[in-house]
C-alpha cells in the first residue's frame, strides 16, 4: 500500500528481514524492527507522530542517515 493512515504500531522482529520500504504512516507512533538483517533504513518524513524506534540487532553497515536522525531528534 502507498499509505497506512490508521496504523499506530508496526513490530517486525526476528524475521531475517533484509530490506524494508515503508509507506506513508502519518499516525505511526512505534516502529520496532529488532533482530533482523537490515543493513540500511530511511524513514519517510510522513511519520510525524513517531516517538519510539528500535532497530537493535540488525546489520547496519553505516550510521543512520541524517534524515532518519533528524526525524526523531525533536520528539
Amino acid at each position: 500500500p502507498k499509505e497506512l493512515p490508521s496504523l499506530e504500531e508496526l513490530i517486525i522482529t526476528k524475521t531475517q528481514l533484509k530490506t524494508i520500504i515503508l509507506p506513508d504512516m502519518p499516525n505511526l507512533k512505534k516502529l520496532i524492527l529488532t533482530e533482523n538483517q537490515l543493513t540500511d533504513i530511511v524513514l519517510p518524513s510522513t511519520m510525524p507522530k513517531l516517538t519510539e524506534l528500535d532497530l537493535r540487532g540488525n546489520n547496519f553497515k553505516r550510521p543512520l542517515a541524517p534524515s532518519t536522525c533528524a526525524l526523531l531528534r525533536d520528539r
